[in-house]
């Protein structure tokens, strides 16, 4: 058997263990039991890694480096903010030393958006590897030549140019941010899967997005074959844990991915990290506002009401959506609606007034703020504000070319109070520690998106004390939804350790009539 057969033979069925007392029996005792807590008698060394480890994150390079020793792989899926790349940075140094006199190649994956901030690491804990950037106009594998060490690159380049880079052969590959995989449909999926390795890790705060079934295109990349064939995973997994709730089999799926997985939270391990408050700020449509979204619902009413009480009949779903999405954006501010940015202060809005309050609490007691938005207009609006009150912000949104250069001045210029960012630009890959107050604007449909954002604050490095405001606008759709999440949330609890929140990103029919009922009955009696 292999070392992967044998786990998943420990998994799904009850092993006699040798009870004797001759030699043999007790050296295969101490094998079996070695294997089962993850331990190698070999020992790793970190020679060349210049970072410190904190003792979870030695836990952590212990069990990559178990894997490793193996030929096995796996999906390292901390909390945001507890130094998955610095485990991961670990495990490069642990199989270079091993390897010490050999040619040694390792691939590092990640999104765009963070390919500078991955280089910039490697430079610094890694000085002794040389690492190759693969990615942008006249990129050319041929200079990866036998000098160099790693080959960093990202997912959009890996899906352009997999026949050329599925002919390498790397040591270890480090895939950041892999619930970019979770389509098992997608070229990035089938890109990863070419991916040749001897140990694969997927680095990851969000491993299951929204069902079960990512969880399982999550390890094919890093494990193929090691869960079964997506018809039998389905018959023995998916349905009977996400439509029975069968505690049964939800207990042997965690057997089988439990030695594959390692996910901590900050609690868990963090105690020095400061306290984290989180509260819900609310406020309400002011008489502009009401009007809007009383119009807004009337004119999408006959498109999305009809046949919502017929099972027999689909929903709109993209209409529902679209009303929704501007019901969201009057509940922010009237001039997302209008688009007329400039003249914001013409209009008004509960939640902004709320905003200016919370923004100006911050800078009377002296904390810089991050504020995230889904919305470039908000962003926009903001950004004006800032202007012309004369305070100093830095910010990130999607077109940002110089990412960097707004991080620093945040981080290091003590004038600068304010972060304003996107947030699918700004969620992921950055260190704000500098403030200590973070404000979501709006809500996003999924919670763990939010908990990304704010991670970006509350994470190793962060001395203060962290305040979260997420804003709310009470008796409107945002109220709603976070009913809804609250709701639904807790359908996974205890396949990865924890209740993720990840599933909650669709809405079933249930939830969308309900949602449709309410809003009608609230613009009815306004």
């Amino acid at each position: 058997l292999s070392m992967l057969d044998w786990i998943r033979l420990r998994a799904l069925e009850v092993i006699e263990e040798p009870t004797g007392d001759l030699s043999d029996q007790k050296e295969s005792l101490r094998l079996l039991n070695q294997i089962d807590s993850f331990e190698t008698d070999r020992l790793y060394e970190l020679e060349g890694l210049t970072s410190r480890l904190r003792p979870y994150q030695e836990v952590g390079v212990g069990w990559l480096w178990f894997l490793y020793t193996y030929g096995l792989s796996g999906l390292l899926c901390d909390d945001m903010g507890l130094g998955k790349t610095h485990q991961a940075m670990a495990l490069l140094a642990a199989a270079a030393n091993a390897q010490k006199g050999k040619q040694r190649r390792y691939l590092v994956v990640c999104p765009t958006s963070v390919i500078s901030h991955w280089e910039d690491l490697l430079k610094r804990f890694l000085p002794n590897f040389s690492t190759f950037v693969f990615y942008g106009a006249g990129r050319n594998l041929k200079n990866f030549n036998k000098d160099r060490d790693i080959l960093l690159t990202s997912y959009g380049t890996l899906r352009s140019d997999k026949k050329a880079l599925s002919q390498l052969q790397f040591e270890v590959a480090v895939f950041d941010e892999v619930q970019v995989a979770k389509n098992m449909q997608s070229q990035t999926h089938q890109a990863l899967a070419k991916v040749k390795a001897l140990t694969k890790v997927g680095l990851s705060g969000t491993p299951i997005e929204n069902r079960i079934l990512d969880l399982k295109a999550l390890l094919d990349v890093v494990l193929p074959n090691y869960l079964p064939p997506l018809a039998q995973y389905k018959e023995r997994f998916i349905n009977p844990i996400e439509k029975n709730k069968d505690e049964g089999k939800l207990k042997l799926l965690k057997r089988l991915v439990d030695p594959f997985i390692l996910r901590r939270k900050k609690s868990e391990v963090l105690e020095d990290l400061p306290e984290k408050t989180e509260e819900i700020a609310h406020c309400t449509l002011l008489d502009e506002q009401k009007e809007l979204y009383q119009q807004a619902f009337l004119k999408s009413k006959n498109l999305v009401m009809e046949g919502i009480d017929d099972p027999n009949k689909n929903i709109p779903v993209i209409h529902i959506f679209s009303l929704l999405n501007s019901l969201k954006q009057i509940c922010n501010h009237p001039c997302l609606v209008t688009k007329d940015f400039d003249s914001f202060e013409e209009h008004q809005s509960g939640k902004w007034e709320l905003f200016v309050q919370l923004l100006s609490e911050a800078r009377l007691s002296g904390q810089k703020l991050v504020v995230f938005t889904q919305y470039l207009g908000m962003m926009t609006i903001i950004e004006n504000f800032l202007k012309k009150n004369h305070i100093h912000y830095a910010a990130i949104r999607g077109s940002t070319t110089n990412r960097k250069k707004e991080l620093a001045e945040f981080q290091s210029n003590p004038k600068c109070e304010v972060f304003v960012a996107s947030l699918k630009a700004a969620g992921t890959g950055i260190d704000l520690t500098a403030a200590s107050v973070v404000i979501h604007y709006d809500r996003w449909w999924n919670p763990a998106k939010e908990n990304q954002a704010t991670d970006r604050v509350h994470r190793i490095g962060q001395s203060k004390g962290v305040q979260v405001f997420k804003m709310v606008t009470k008796g409107t759709i945002e109220e709603h939804i976070h009913k809804i999440i609250e709701k639904k949330i807790g359908l996974i609890e205890g396949v990865i350790g924890y209740d993720d929140k990840e599933q909650v990103k669709h809405l079933d029919r249930e939830d969308l009539v309900a949602l449709l009922k309410l809003l009608q009955k609230e613009c009815e009696s306004s």
